[in-house]
């Protein structure tokens, strides 16, 4: 006796609603600066939070403005090593966008 084999075809409704079934794909960005470790944003966000602010990793690495927000507000900090860190994660972001401008 051999097992059946059935194909599974949903049969209620879709679990993801029509208007988002309709959204076009966005096309993919590379991260803000590739040069910038996830241990070095790890610590940037540990830092952030010892002074009482949330920093969002996911919008660090693709959301420019808020990048530089949040890098801004770690300069003006009175914490000395999260003000180096800020200047670093400032001059990495600085150069890359000087790469993305040269091959603009």
């Amino acid at each position: 006796m051999q097992p059946q084999t059935t194909s599974r075809q949903p049969t209620g409704p879709s679990l993801v609603p029509s208007a988002l079934r309709r959204l076009p794909l966005l096309p993919r960005r590379p991260p803000l600066a590739r040069g910038v470790s996830m241990n070095e944003l790890l610590r940037f966000q540990a830092l952030m939070a010892g002074e009482g602010q949330t920093v969002q990793l996911a919008r660090m690495c693709y959301d420019r403005p808020y990048a530089f927000d949040c890098i801004a507000c770690a300069h003006a900090s009175a914490n000395d090593p999260l003000r180096r860190l800020a200047l670093q994660l400032f001059k990495a972001y600085e150069q890359d966008e000087g790469h993305r401008q040269l091959l603009a």
